[in-house]
Formats: structure tokens, sequence, C-alpha cells
């Protein structure tokens, strides 16, 4: 697109014009009242005002103007003069007003570009600032809010003329004024701020958490503070929720009446199980195992012997890490004498949580069971046998009973 070369207008746009008009009548008149007089050397350097005029205001316009005007110099001095020395002189003189025109134009040219290059950088700042979602506010030595852009009057509820010229610390929580104070005083001496979180509060006495940046700027000629403040408030209570969360199932973690280990599968270059690491157990689980502090440490370090002992354990591990499968099994754990029943899953590759279970008294009770089980069925067996001779017996004595009856029913 082509850049059209103008300079801002004066409150009179017609003012410069009728300047350049003026002057050029004007040492038009003195030139031919010099001339008539015979002085041919005065007036020539009253021509460089209207040709700078004219080539700062109105640019290649002007240059033409001034072409035009030098050229006019020049049949003035053809008319008044004969003498080639002089004309040579005057030509010269034009070539030195051309130049000049051109010189002053090239340079309007170049600072209205400039101007032109910052107004559509202000522009463009001004129309990123005022469409930010972010809060922006101006504020200077005096703490006076000189600026504030519309998200920062939508957010806190206030209108712009409400908060300029305002103290800036009056929209912060009393408590952090002292802080606030202290650090916008620092990065005027120092130029220097760190990062700050700030609550504010809105006209509706809502709270807001922002994350505060600032830069040292000059706004309308004076220091001053250009603030950015990001709204974290629902990321905040997302993190405090999370805090609490992570508490309560921290506590529910500790208060497990089974072991909790969260464990992390070591392989060999095979890509075969060949140790794991305990990276945290809860207090069930070295109440269980007899363990104190083992975090960060491998099983064979905490428990020797167990990979020859016990080689199902790291197989049927090392399964569930890589499958993602779980898997329950009960373990006579020999090293503290107890009997486990161990339930494991993998909430990732490489990692597992085994949480176990004391099930001693269980299987104690089994066996016990079991005695009294032979016990009853021994009983059982002997009480069928002596049923059996009882009734051999009753059978008999009837038959002997019934002969003897026959016999005296005989007589």
């Amino acid at each position: 697109m082509k850049t059209q070369l103008t300079i801002p207008a004066p409150r009179n746009r017609w003012l410069p014009l009728i300047l350049i008009a003026a002057l050029t009548i004007a040492i038009f008149i003195v030139s031919i009242i010099s001339l008539l007089s015979g002085r041919q050397t005065i007036f020539q350097n009253l021509f460089y005002f209207p040709i700078i005029l004219a080539c700062v205001y109105y640019v290649r316009r002007g240059f033409v103007f001034s072409v035009i005007l030098a050229c006019s110099y020049f049949v003035l001095m053809a008319v008044f003069s004969k003498d080639l020395v002089v004309l040579e002189g005057a030509l010269v003189r034009v070539l030195i007003f051309i130049l000049v025109a051109g010189v002053i134009t090239y340079l309007s040219m170049i600072r209205i570009r400039a101007e032109e290059a910052l107004k559509e950088s202000e522009e463009f700042n001004r129309g990123l600032v005022e469409n930010m979602p972010n809060l922006v506010l101006v504020y200077d030595q005096d703490r006076k809010i000189r600026y504030v852009n519309p998200a920062a009057t939508t957010i806190l509820g206030y209108s712009a003329e409400e908060m300029l010229g305002t103290d800036i610390i009056t929209y912060v929580v009393p408590h952090q004024h002292a802080e606030i104070a202290a650090a916008i005083e620092e990065r005027f001496s120092s130029g220097r701020g760190e990062s700050l979180e700030i609550n504010l509060i809105t006209k509706a006495g809502q709270h807001l958490t922002v994350i505060s940046k600032g830069t040292p700027l000059h706004f309308r000629n004076q220091p001053a503070v250009l603030v950015l403040l990001a709204d974290i408030s629902d990321r905040k209570r997302a993190e405090e929720e999370l805090r609490e969360s992570e508490l309560r199932y921290r506590r529910l973690f500790e208060n497990m009446l089974e072991g909790f280990a969260y464990c992390r599968m070591l392989y060999d270059e095979k890509g075969h199980p060949a140790d794991f690491v305990y990276l945290n157990v809860n207090a069930s689980f070295n109440r269980i195992t007899g363990t104190t502090t083992i975090t960060g440490k491998p099983v064979t370090e905490v428990f020797p012997g167990i990979k020859e002992t016990f080689p199902e354990l790291l197989e049927i591990y090392g399964r569930v890490a890589m499958t993602g499968e779980p898997e329950s099994f009960d373990l006579d754990f020999k090293p503290v004498g107890k009997w486990l029943h161990i339930s494991v899953y993998s909430p990732h590759k490489e990692y597992f949580v085994a949480i176990f279970d004391d099930i001693t008294e269980h299987r104690l009770l089994e066996q016990e069971m079991k005695f009294h089980e032979e016990e009853l069925r021994q009983f059982s067996m002997a009480l069928g046998i002596a049923n059996k001779k009882l009734t051999l017996l009753s059978g008999i004595t009837r038959h002997d009973i019934n002969n003897q009856l026959t016999v005296l029913m005989g007589w």
C-alpha cells in the first residue's frame, strides 16, 4: 500500500500556504527593488525561507514549488542583468536552491515515515492493551493511576473515570499496603522489581488474587510504571482444592490399616524384572513388615534373599507393571514371619502399587478350623463304627429273644 507523506496539520490548515505565498510575494518585491537599485547579491538568501517552508509542509509538492521558484529567480536575474558572470552565478544559485530543496524534502520524507511508523506502533500497542484480557495500569511516582484498560475496569467493577487519579494502593487489601508501597518505591528508585502476588478488592468487595509485573516507562513525558496484572484467582482456588484433596488422601494413605507401597520397577538389559525401588510407603506397611525408613531403597536391600526365596514375586510385579492388569496373591512372608495378602496395581508402566493385608490370624484360624474338622471327621468315623456294632448286637439279641419267645409260645 502506498504511504501518503504528510505532516500533522496546524490548527489553521491554510496558515503555511498563506505564509509561503506572502513570503514569496515579499521576496519578489524586495528582489525587484534591489535589482532596480543596482544591488544584485543581497536578496538571494531570502528565497531559502519559502523553499524550506514548502518542502517541510508539502514535501513533494513543496519540492516542485521550490524548483519553480528557483527557475523564477533565474528568469528575474536574466531580465535585469545581461552580464554572463552574473547569470552564471544565478545559475549556480538555482542549482543550490534545488539541492537544498531536495535535501529538505528527503529529510522530511524520512521524518514523516518515522512518525507514521511510530503512530502505527502506538495504535497497534494501544489496540493490544485495550483488548488484553489482563488488567493493565499505568501509575506515576505519586502512585496515581494515569491509565487503565477496559479489562481492569470490567474486572474491578470501577469506571475509568473513577480510577484515574486515585492511589493504586487503595485497590489492594490493607495487610499488603506496606509491602506494595515498598515495592513501588524500589521500582522507581532502582528500576527493578520482582513479580508480586497481590490481593485486590473489587468494587463489589470481592477479593481477587493477581500476579503483578511492572515495567518502568515515560507516560506523557513523566516517569511512570506500566503494570500488568494477571488474574489467578481460579488457579489459586484450584490449587487450594488440590491441596485439600492431597491432604485428605494423604491422611487416608497414612491411616490405612493395609500396608501401601508405591514402587518403581527395574529391568535388566534383556527387559526382565531385576529389582524394584520403594518410592513411598505408609505407616501400616512399616508396621506390617517391621521396617522403618525404606524410601528410595531397593527391595533386595530391605529384604536380603527375597529374590531367591520368592522369584515369582518379581515376576508378578513386573508383569503387572508391563501389562497393567492387576493381580492378587497370598504370600508366606518369612522375613517377618507373617502371611500377607498382596494386591498389585499399575498406574503407569514401570510403576506399581502393592497393598499388603496381614492375614496371619486368618491363616491360623484356618489351620485351627482344619484341625477341628479332622477331629470331627475322626469322631464321626468312630461314631459310625460304634453305631454299626450296636446295630449288630441289637440284631443278635432280638434273634435270641425271638427264639426264646417261640419256645415259650410252643409250650
